[in-house]
């Protein structure tokens, strides 16, 4: 039984299964666009991955950018490149959205009471926990109060 089919009272429930379909599909192509970027980064040449290097140690001590700045020149297929690299988590969170969502309307036109709860406040707690990571965070703090252990073995 899929979830086009799910009726309530002879009605079918097509928002539903529409929004949860719309973020299947923004998940899976995040996680392609993220799979791509990484791969993209992966492939760096020593030469590319010291431009980035220097750009990165530029900007985090504040001095003036290079002369010889690429960014001024990009093309069309290099902006486009450079969207789609930065694409990917933001269509996930897109498709996270509507995964909830979709299963929220579904849960809201077809559950009993103790079942809308139930989704409304695990869906609620786990979107806060997912939120934190948009934060901006001293990172070196995180790390010194988390407990890391090596297993031995």
């Amino acid at each position: 039984m899929g979830f086009a089919t799910l009726t309530l009272e002879g009605e079918p429930i097509p928002l539903a299964s529409a929004i949860f379909l719309l973020g299947l599909f923004a998940d899976v192509f995040g996680a392609i666009l993220s799979f791509s970027t990484a791969r993209w980064f992966e492939m760096l040449t020593e030469d590319e991955a010291d431009f980035l290097q220097r750009r990165w140690d530029l900007e985090s001590g504040d001095k003036q950018k290079e002369s010889d700045d690429p960014a001024a020149s990009l093309n069309r297929i290099d902006r486009w490149i450079c969207l789609s690299l930065i694409a990917g988590p933001y269509v996930v969170v897109v498709g996270l959205v509507c995964l909830t969502l979709g299963l929220l309307v579904y849960a809201w036109t077809s559950q009993p009471l103790v079942v809308l709860v139930l989704a409304c406040v695990l869906s609620a707690g786990c979107m806060a926990f997912v939120m934190a990571f948009v934060l901006h965070h001293n990172r070196m703090n995180v790390l010194a109060h988390f407990y890391l252990k090596r297993r031995s073995g």
